[in-house]
């Protein structure tokens, strides 16, 4: 948001600086995103890391062809778009078979957090192409809040969830010390007993 608005430009008075930040943010986005969902869909890390390597490609080519021009710029914003859609499209697609397979919590929020993403980044490019850098701007910041937000909820849940195995592990040591003491107890006193009956 801060890259597209016009406060950067406003500090720094350089257009061509801005811009390249600003799509370098861009392009910068799915890989963390892409790392988290690799950790979070095991089997689909391979598919994942060649998307993410797609990524790398596109921030490689547009900070190229920002020193050289040779293509124009919105042949490859058009690429990223591309490669955005696709990966929008197979995170949705396996994130729904692995919802069903394992009816999991904390992966339904990410994923909500995702369709979340999703619906606001598509509205964003739609705006983009309409050449509505406002309302784009603030489609991907409503989008990526959404998914902070739904992020946040789960790893709340996690945290939840370690708190009471912790705290249930706890109550295990201490009814297993618990058991040992009274075992314990109960061989002395027999000790005792058969010592009383000599």
């Amino acid at each position: 948001m801060m890259t597209d608005s016009k406060l950067l430009l406003l500090v720094t008075q350089k257009t061509e600086l801005v811009e390249l930040i600003s799509f370098l943010a861009f392009f910068s986005l799915p890989f963390p995103l892409l790392g988290f969902t690799k950790i979070l869909m095991p089997g689909k890390e391979k598919m994942f890391g060649k998307l993410q390597g797609c990524f790398w490609m596109m921030a490689v080519i547009y900070t190229v062809n920002y020193m050289t021009d040779l293509i124009p710029v919105t042949a490859v914003i058009v690429a990223e778009h591309f490669f955005m859609v696709v990966t929008i499209i197979l995170v949705l697609y396996y994130g729904a078979y692995h919802i069903r397979e394992h009816k999991n919590g904390k992966i339904l929020r990410v994923m909500l957090g995702y369709i979340t993403f999703s619906i606001f980044s598509i509205s964003a490019f739609a705006f983009f192409y309409k050449g509505d850098s406002i309302r784009y701007s603030v489609c991907y910041m409503i989008g990526i809040s959404g998914l902070v937000f739904f992020l946040m909820n789960a790893a709340c849940i996690a945290l939840y969830e370690q708190m009471e195995k912790s705290a249930n592990a706890a109550v295990y040591a201490r009814m297993g010390q618990t058991v040992i003491w009274t075992h314990c107890f109960r061989e002395r006193m027999k000790k005792c007993t058969k010592i009383s009956k000599k």
